[in-house]
């Protein structure tokens, strides 16, 4: 009851992107990948549940895979085979560059759902920014790289602020760019409880959040929490990568 999250819950994502499939591609036939640990099982519950009596119809396997395993070569073969369209790929790191590579590899292209905690430069470097092209995701956070950004008020708050206080660090750190507006925004709300820095004080303000912007945000997206949902965004932008960037399609709201 102590702990209030600043990130999309996987659950919320994971039911934005049911949302948008049932919105845009009704007749979509999904293809899981799961990463077998609770990681994996809150983005698919959170896919499956929004989905509810549709989801039995519209997903046609499922396959998961232990974080361990070397690769996932055999699952995206048994994965093609079930005529899916749709790939939703509920992975992290080596793993999501191993999917990307191997559907060029087989030559199946599905339009491809990766979760928003897989979708950094990195990833992407390493699957071939060839292979990713195309890829869609969620997600309410800007990226203080893209080029479109590079006047954005909060981009060009940070990238001073690091230069000030980190000048040997990397300006482009995606992380380093969350953990900045994240910090903005426990400041507001510790200014916001004035003299009384309590603990219960503190939590009476996180739980209470009423479209709170953030240096990180994309437009229109803003922080909204109540005592009774913490969860602080239900609001993410369908994206999709075409080789070189970022590409805002619509805004989902999983309610």
């Amino acid at each position: 009851p102590w702990t209030t999250p600043i990130l999309q819950t996987y659950s919320t994502e994971g039911a934005v992107y049911a949302q948008w499939l049932m919105d845009t591609k009704p007749d979509a036939k999904v293809a899981i990948l799961m990463q077998n640990d609770d990681f994996g099982r809150d983005y698919i519950k959170g896919f499956k549940d929004k989905l509810g009596a549709k989801a039995e119809k519209m997903i046609v396997k499922e396959a998961t895979f232990e974080v361990v395993d070397p690769t996932v070569d055999s699952q995206i073969l048994a994965l093609k085979t079930s005529g899916a369209d749709v790939l939703f790929s509920a992975s992290l790191g080596k793993t999501t560059a191993q999917v990307l590579k191997k559907l060029t590899e087989i030559d199946w292209k599905p339009m491809t759902l990766v979760v928003s905690n897989s979708v950094s430069q990195p990833v992407l470097l390493a699957a071939g920014l060839e292979n990713a092209k195309g890829i869609i995701t969620a997600s309410a956070t800007k990226r203080s790289g893209d080029p479109a950004n590079e006047k954005d008020p909060g981009v060009v708050a940070y990238k001073t602020f690091m230069q000030k206080y980190l000048p040997k660090e990397d300006p482009l750190n995606e992380i380093g760019f969350s953990a900045y507006s994240w910090a903005v925004v426990l400041e507001k709300l510790l200014k916001d409880c004035g003299d009384e820095l309590t603990p219960e004080n503190i939590l009476s303000k996180a739980t209470n959040m009423k479209n709170v912007t953030a240096p990180g945000l994309i437009e229109g997206v803003t922080y909204n929490t109540s005592p009774t949902d913490y969860a602080p965004l239900k609001k993410l932008i369908i994206q999709r990568f075409d080789g070189v960037a970022w590409k805002p399609v619509n805004a989902v709201t999983a309610d």
